[in-house]
């Protein structure tokens, strides 16, 4: 049996999932899991919010709320099975591209192998890209009027989406690009690599500081997205024909599932922590940007 934990917002649901898609193509015969528990104990951003927005076909079945008693029994019981775990020499694959591939190529020697980590590349799950594509196009939820006509806009226009996150990225060890001058130097990047004016649909968190401070932005054809559920932004940014992405799963995903002719990637990302390759991180067609 093959597990594969779960955590993090949509855009780790994502990437997880797209895991999960991949291992069950290469390895039909095999039960394999994911492990969604941890939405019973922690709140990621907006919850488990795969099954909600997309038609997918795994059962995620998870309460709206639990209890402090729940929470902590589920929490006890989540310690003694990792104890467990480790006195049975449960076979664990981490979030590595060696690890991973040295697991591919050896036999298995475990009736239990976890997959630990968020799965955070497309080298993870590239062997079913196209089906990758396929289930995450199909949307569970509607999208309101006022989306489908800016869709409709975008799509008509020469448009590109400028991701721009703030908010719980202040506090974090996540970079935040909007007080350096990448979105500027991914912009100025665009404009000399193709001939048509461009429109910019700004999708953040906090829009009115972008209005503020952008003022690269100043005379240029903008419009600020707000408001809208995270699926909508997401829907919004796959029918763009360029990108800007932020150091975000979320807007990764968004570029990932348009047919974007250039994205703009940022190389920075992180603070403190070691990052991964950028080959790792990107797709090698991508555009990295200072």
């Amino acid at each position: 049996m093959f597990k594969i934990k779960m955590s993090g917002g949509l855009g780790n649901q994502l990437f997880c999932y797209a895991f999960y898609l991949r291992m069950q193509q290469q390895f039909p015969t095999e039960q394999i899991e994911i492990d969604y528990s941890n939405y019973k104990y922690c709140k990621f951003h907006n919850g488990l919010r795969l099954a909600q927005v997309f038609d997918i076909k795994y059962p995620f079945i998870i309460k709206d709320y639990y209890s402090l008693v729940e929470r902590i029994l589920y929490k006890v019981r989540t310690l003694l099975r990792d104890r467990t775990y480790k006195q049975k020499k449960v076979q664990i694959v981490h979030e590595n591209v060696e690890e991973f591939e040295n697991f591919l190529e050896t036999p298995l020697k475990k009736s239990l192998v976890l997959f630990n980590g968020g799965w955070g590349s497309e080298l993870y799950f590239k062997p079913a890209k196209e089906l990758v594509l396929k289930e995450f196009s199909r949307y569970k939820m509607n999208m309101s009027d006022s989306v489908l006509e800016i869709a409709d806009r975008i799509q008509s226009e020469n448009s590109v989406f400028m991701h721009v996150r703030r908010g719980d990225y202040l506090k974090s060890d996540f970079v935040d690009l909007s007080s350096t001058n990448y979105y500027k130097n991914a912009l100025t990047y665009l404009k000399n690599n193709q001939s048509q004016t461009l429109h910019i649909y700004v999708i953040s968190d906090e829009p009115d500081y972008c209005k503020t401070h952008f003022d690269f932005l100043n005379g240029l054809n903008v419009t600020y997205i707000a408001g809208n559920q995270d699926y909508e932004d997401l829907f919004l940014m796959s029918k763009c024909k360029y990108a800007i992405i932020a150091n975000s799963s979320f807007s990764w995903w968004g570029a990932y599932l348009s047919k974007a002719y250039i994205v703009c990637a940022p190389k920075a990302r992180l603070k403190s922590k070691e990052d991964r390759p950028y080959d790792v991180l990107y797709p090698k067609e991508w555009k990295i940007i200072s």
